[in-house]
């Protein structure tokens, strides 16, 4: 789907609507950083691994 198309939907409301950790996986890089961008500016907390980060 192109940007915007309503996949952010997918991971973030299963995680919305119920407590503790939820843990996503995802192939793309892209996604997982503008996921967790948009949480933050959500004042949510969120975090990501992948394999570009510095040790």
């Amino acid at each position: 789907m192109p940007t915007g198309g309503g996949k952010s939907i997918c991971f973030q409301l299963p995680a919305l609507l119920q407590t503790g950790l939820t843990l996503v996986v995802s192939p793309l890089v892209a996604v997982m950083e503008n996921q967790v961008q948009e949480l933050h500016q959500l004042q949510l907390s969120a975090g990501l691994l992948h394999s570009e980060l510095s040790t």
